[in-house]
């Protein structure tokens, strides 16, 4: 606070001759255990304490009247009296030891100011650079801390929280035995009003509290408690007509400094604690009320409810206001600044990472709109997935994923533009729909570091596969992308990559979640049957990096050996189709592989029908050069289509295992291909003996069918002798024809 309590500037002889020692003795004796020695029954706790209050109270006088080395303290002790302006006796025994002790604590910090400032070390030793540098004088050791702490806790106990109102902040009755006792011995009708001792209670503490030390030992223990005393005295309405006297009320200038008092504490704590201090306020521990036979619990005054949510809504649109939410209540559920014991069983607790989801996505008031809040809080969601610490980062990537998908599911129109357009950025850059700049296109140029792509396939793996939310716009993000996975899907196969598994997982869980024809569209992509499902830029290629990973560069320029490049784009191919068998293996549970398969039966029947009628005409004679190429890039597509549908029905018949066909229905589908081929071949008079087999294998199944034998599809024959069956011929390029005169 501004107004805060001012010590007075002891002379110098006072402070030569009282040191830290004199004053925590004083402390002590304050806290001594006494009272009135009597052993009878009939005192009651509450009179014990009264006693002990006394009786330590009248002890430190005597020793300030009788002691002569006390003497200096007594005079530090009334001069920074003298300065203050609190009443510092009442006929209420607990405010008179408080008052008394806040002064001892005054003194305490008066001395310790000046020590430092007196402090003059010496210059280090060369020959001994490895000493420790001497410490300051002001510092406190382990039993003077200890003392420290319960002087605190007593000043707290005794001037803070009897003085809360109902609902605010935690209540004495329900922290320990000695609260309970304390609330019922305090006077409130005693003379200064009970929200004078809080104000002046709180203003002593913020004071000592601007001392490093004592402000971190203050922050430590008491933060809740002096944010809700500041709260109430700033922001509780106030009545037109006090019925109390005037000079016993707070003025407007005393409510605006705490006021601002209480945003200082919250710029200067530790944001996590200041967050779960705020959130205890804001949801009204159990206090009882007035009338303690119902024992009724009262929830937090709704001004206070609004207070907390306007302040937690600063805390979260500072710098890394998001992670001080997140910590803020997995550490206050028993986490632990980095994890703790209990981090296992908190991560598992999918309610409180909804509640932060909850909070994260709410765009506050005092944000300009919704858009402008997305802006600056999602590249810290997307943050969340890279943090260091394994125990602590589970927790976090945990609430990130759920984070995503909540915004996702609530805004449609903003979360795709701020949390996944950045991440899937590394691959788009380096897709079929993107357009790289001139300016990149040097053969060599990295276009995506190892960083970024294993990075996006992490956090692609985490938000997709592991929160496994079917959500339409995951979807669809993921679609134009498919093509690009696979690819790397097939590099990582070349050598140990720890992405690959990653890669594979996505594939499958957008293969299995897509709507079986865009699935299947999907696969004739990686097949390279449909040359328009987006795919890796032609220009791009994977490389492996100098540490391990793998970096996207700019392709280098065409080896001039042309039987060299046809080899290196054969086996490609030849790859590319051995890893999607294998990636349809896993693709058996659920049907796809066996769809697949069939549509590949049905595209080998269009191409025998269309390869026997010839559907690209020659080019007549007065077609120009231009012309006859584009027709000749035209059959050599076909005759690429043809082999590719091919090679894919030899791979699939190789890999596939008998339980392909996982219902009736894909067998069903199989007959009917199987003779439409047959249909196809008999018109054409391609008859074979397989040929022949095949049909009547396929009539044989219809028969098991309609006789109720296959209760479970087994076609391991009809795919060994459909694949045998193969009537499709491959005809030699022809050249470009020649013109002659008729």
């Amino acid at each position: 606070m501004a107004a805060s309590v001012q010590a007075a500037a002891a002379p110098s002889g006072v402070l030569g001759t009282c040191g830290l020692e004199q004053i925590l003795e004083a402390l002590k004796l304050l806290l001594s255990p006494g009272g009135s020695g009597s052993t009878s029954l009939q005192n009651t706790k509450h009179d014990v304490l009264l006693e002990t209050l006394k009786s330590n109270l009248s002890a430190l006088e005597a020793k300030f009247l009788k002691d002569a080395q006390w003497k200096k303290l007594k005079t530090l002790r009334d001069e920074i009296a003298d300065k203050a302006e609190w009443p510092q006796s009442s006929e209420d025994i607990t405010w008179s030891f408080t008052s008394q002790t806040l002064l001892l604590l005054l003194c305490l910090k008066e001395i310790m100011t000046r020590l430092v400032a007196e402090f003059n070390p010496g210059k280090p030793n060369p020959r001994t650079p490895e000493a420790a540098p001497a410490l300051s004088p002001d510092t406190l050791s382990v039993s003077q801390q200890k003392t420290f702490q319960s002087v605190l806790q007593f000043v707290v106990t005794l001037g803070v929280c009897p003085y809360l109102m109902p609902g605010v902040g935690v209540p004495l009755r329900d922290r320990t035995e000695f609260g309970a006792v304390v609330q019922g011995i305090v006077r409130l009708e005693a003379a200064p009003h009970a929200t004078r001792r809080l104000y002046i209670c709180c203003r002593v503490l913020l004071d000592l509290a601007q001392h490093a030390s004592l402000g971190s030992l203050i922050f430590c223990r008491h933060f809740g408690d002096i944010a809700a005393g500041l709260c109430q005295l700033g922001f509780c309405p106030t009545k037109r007509k006090p019925p109390v006297p005037v000079e016993e009320v707070l003025t407007e200038e005393e409510r605006t400094l705490s006021r601002q008092a209480l945003r200082d504490i919250l710029d200067q704590v530790y944001q996590p604690l200041a967050v779960r201090e705020l959130l205890i306020l804001q949801g009204g521990s159990p206090q009882s009320c007035t009338d303690v036979k119902t024992k009724l619990r009262c929830p937090a005054p709704a001004w206070l409810r609004r207070l907390c949510g306007q302040l937690l809504s600063e805390r979260l649109m500072r710098p890394n206001g998001v992670q001080a939410v997140v910590r803020g209540i997995l550490e206050g559920a028993g986490a632990g600044a980095a994890g703790g014991s209990d981090a296992e069983a908190t991560a598992a607790d999918w309610k409180k990472c909804d509640l932060i989801a909850k909070i994260l996505a709410s765009c506050p008031q005092q944000s300009l709109s919704p858009e402008s809040y997305y802006k600056d809080i999602c590249p810290q969601i997307l943050d969340l997935f890279h943090l260091q610490d394994k125990l602590t980062a589970r927790q976090f990537q945990r609430v990130a994923t759920t984070t995503f998908t909540t915004m996702l599911r609530e805004r449609p129109e903003l979360a795709p533009k701020y949390l996944l357009q950045p991440m899937l950025a590394p691959l788009h850059r380096c897709s079929t729909t993107a357009e790289i700049p001139e300016s990149d296109m040097v053969p060599g140029t990295v276009l995506v570091t190892e960083e970024e792509l294993s990075r996006c396939v992490e956090d692609v793996f985490k938000v997709y596969v592991v929160a496994n939310e079917p959500l339409p716009v995951l979807l669809d993000s993921l679609l134009p992308l498919l093509g690009v996975f696979f690819s790397l899907y097939c590099f990582t196969q070349q050598s140990a990559s720890h992405i690959r598994s990653l890669c594979q997982e996505i594939l499958l869980w957008a293969l299995v979640k897509l709507e079986r024809k865009r699935a299947i569209a999907s696969l004739r992509g990686f097949s390279g049957l449909d040359k328009a499902v987006p795919a890796l830029h032609p220009q791009c290629q994977f490389r492996a990096a100098t540490h391990g990973g793998i970096v996207i560069t700019v392709k280098e320029a065409l080896s001039d050996d042309e039987d060299e490049a046809l080899y290196q784009k054969v086996s490609s191919e030849q790859s590319q189709m051995e890893h999607l068998g294998d990636l349809l293996l896993h693709c058996q549970p659920c049907g796809l592989a066996g769809d697949f398969f069939i549509f590949c039966l049905k595209e080998l029947s269009h191409l025998l029908e269309e390869n026997e009628a010839e559907f690209t005409p020659k080019p007549p004679c007065s077609t120009s050069l231009l012309e006859l190429e584009q027709h000749q890039t035209l059959l050599i597509e076909d005759q690429e289509r043809k082999l590719l549908v091919l090679q894919l029905l030899a791979v699939l018949c190789e890999k596939m295992s008998e339980q392909i066909f996982t219902h009736i229905t894909q067998v069903v589908d199989f007959v009917a291909a199987t003779l439409q081929r047959a249909c196809a071949g008999l018109a054409h008079e391609a008859e074979s003996t397989v040929g022949s087999q095949t049909l009547s294998m396929a009539m044989g199944l219809v028969a098991a069918m309609l006789g109720g034998a296959v209760q479970k599809p087994f076609v391991g024959a009809a795919v060994c002798t459909g694949h045998a069956s193969l009537a499709v011929s491959v005809q030699p390029c022809p050249s470009l024809p020649s013109c002659e005169p008729s």
